[in-house]
Parts: C-alpha cells; structure tokens; sequence
C-alpha cells in the first residue's frame, strides 16, 4: 500500500494517527443461520460484505494479525492466497479507524498493491510520491494479536467487558436489560407467534 491517507476511505484522518492494518479474513457460511427463510431446510447461501447493518452480517470474521504501517502511509505484507481478506486501520492504540467495506483475494504468486484507502479504482500510484518507507524494508508477515490468529467470538471478546464493566446494573434483576451472557435459540415457531401478536 503507497499511502493509507490517500484517498476517501480516511479522508479528514491526522496523518500519523494510523499506526497498523488489522488483516481480516471472512468465512463464508454456505447457507444462513436460524430460520431456512423458506427456502428448505438448508436455508439460501449469502456472501455479504465486511461490515454489517441492522442484524449484522452473517459471515464469520477470523482475526489473522496485524502489521506495521510507517509514518509515510505505506505498508508491504505478505498474505495468504486464496482467502477473502479485508483490512481494519488501526491507531496507536489498537482502536479501529476504518473498516474495508469490500474484500481483495490473491491468488498464489500474485502481487497486488493499492494506491490507499478507498481511493478510486481508475487512480494511479502517486507521481509526486517518493519510494515509500515500506519499500525500503523488507516484507512483513502478519503478526496475530493477543490469543492469536483466530475467529471472532462475542462470548469470548465482547461479554467479558459486559462482565467486568456493565453486568452489576444491567443484571435483569436491578436494571431490566441484562447484558448476561446466556445465548437462547429462538426458533420458528416462536417467531411466528411473536409475528402474530405485532
């Protein structure tokens, strides 16, 4: 990548303030979750895109790593072929900027580079660009975060804050929304039912 501050993608972000790429890869399910939505029992396949609206997506995220992006805006990497990656830009924090709404897959061999974020697909590199940092360095592998290279779980990653932070009012019993985290499976005919009395 020649420079991550190049175009829309983190347009109005300080330059300086992105400090890695989180390297996302997205597991296709090959048919939806819960209810079959009539069309049989193995439900209808979806591929949706990185980040999710309204009931979320329903692809699972696994969390492969990160890496280094210089004070220039550049990054040179090396990823696994064949997997539907996406990217998340991170600050010296480790918090999310930006989010890839789009995935990239290379194939064995290939090399493949981006001008910056989002720019437009018709951009070329930048002219008045000097040969970027990354460049000059060698090409960086994926370092895994935390727990490692793994798939993302709300139980694992999310509740334990609920737990630590949240749970002692929001408990179902002093504040009537319980951020506990016992999962219930609601099925079909409970929805229906649930549909009727609306």
């Amino acid at each position: 990548m020649q420079n991550v501050y190049a175009g829309n993608g983190v347009e109005g972000i300080e330059p300086g303030t992105i400090k890695k790429l989180r390297v996302m890869e997205i597991i296709f399910r090959p048919a939806s979750v819960g209810a079959a939505l009539g069309l049989g029992k193995g439900g209808g396949g979806h591929a949706f895109t990185p980040v999710g609206v309204g009931n979320a997506s329903w692809d699972v995220k696994r969390v492969l790593g990160t890496v280094d992006v210089e004070e220039d805006g550049s990054a040179l990497f090396k990823v696994p072929a064949r997997k539907p990656l996406y990217f998340q830009v991170l600050d010296e924090n480790d918090r999310v900027v930006q989010t890839m709404r789009s995935w990239s897959t290379l194939q064995p061999g290939e090399i493949q580079s981006c001008v910056g974020c989002h720019e437009h697909k018709n951009t070329v590199p930048l002219t008045n660009h000097p040969v970027s940092k990354s460049m000059n360095k060698a090409i960086q592998p994926i370092v895994p975060e935390g727990r490692g290279e793994r798939n993302f779980s709300y139980i694992e990653e999310v509740q334990p804050i609920w737990d630590a932070n949240c749970i002692s009012c929001h408990n179902g019993v002093d504040h009537r929304m319980s951020l506990k985290g016992d999962l219930k499976v609601v099925d079909e005919q409970t929805r229906r039912k649930f549909r009727t009395r609306i």
